[in-house]
């Protein structure tokens, strides 16, 4: 049809869709646009049809989620993960990385809790009433404040129901203390041991592999079944 004719039709009624003619591979076709559709394409330019989709405006987004930084006014709603793993970590979590498909460190929510994964192990899970640890997570505190430098201080779980202080090593032994708190004025404070509570009897406290001769001054070693100070 000749522009000539084209431009003598009557113009269509805007946001309606309807009927489009065009080429496709060298055959006149008829395309059928929704109201939806009519409305980006007579969109007078692309802040109007940012404006029809629902889509802020690149001034809005650059104020919200500036890429040099800045504090957002709003909150961050972050869609429940389908399961602990961390390929759903990857779909609905935070994902650190130059991309979210590959990310091995991730923060998401599932089932009441939050799940952190550290070089893709899901080292810390916590919720309302547990913080659990990888089994080969340990906490570590050093003597200044860069926290990843100079630990000299660790507790772990060496076996079932076994907390351990210190770190294992190949020849070296490093002595550990367990201690109360001291008191500025006035008597520091006790360190109580104590079995726990039972309907029949109470639980003891057990001191397992002391030596079986004096060991010296004021260490504690057993004397044929007997707890003694050694001398």
């Amino acid at each position: 049809m000749p522009d000539s004719t084209l431009n003598n039709l009557t113009a269509a009624t805007t946001g309606l869709g309807g009927l489009f003619y065009g080429t496709q591979s060298g055959i006149d076709k008829k395309f059928t646009s929704t109201a939806a559709g009519a409305a980006l394409l007579e969109a007078a330019n692309a802040a109007a049809q940012r404006t029809a989709m629902g889509v802020p405006s690149t001034t809005d987004l650059n104020a919200k989620l500036n890429l040099s930084g800045g504090a957002l006014t709003g909150a961050i709603s972050m869609p429940l993960a389908a399961s602990e793993t961390l390929a759903n970590a990857r779909i609905n979590g935070i994902c650190f990385g130059t991309s979210a498909a590959t990310s091995t460190n991730t923060l998401s929510s599932f089932n009441n809790g939050f799940h952190f994964y550290t070089g893709s192990t899901l080292s810390m899970l916590n919720t309302s009433a547990e913080l659990g640890l990888h089994p080969e997570v340990k906490i570590g505190w050093a003597t200044h404040s860069g926290a990843n430098v100079g630990k000299d201080l660790y507790l772990s779980r060496a076996a079932a129901a076994v907390l351990q202080l210190g770190e294992n090593a190949a020849t070296t032994a490093t002595n550990q203390t367990i201690k109360a708190h001291n008191v500025t004025t006035g008597t520091g404070a006790n360190l109580i041991l104590s079995g726990g509570t039972g309907s029949v009897a109470n639980g003891v406290v057990i001191i397992s592999r002391l030596p079986t001769s004096n060991p010296g001054p004021g260490i504690l070693w057993n004397n044929d079944g007997t707890p003694a100070i050694g001398t």
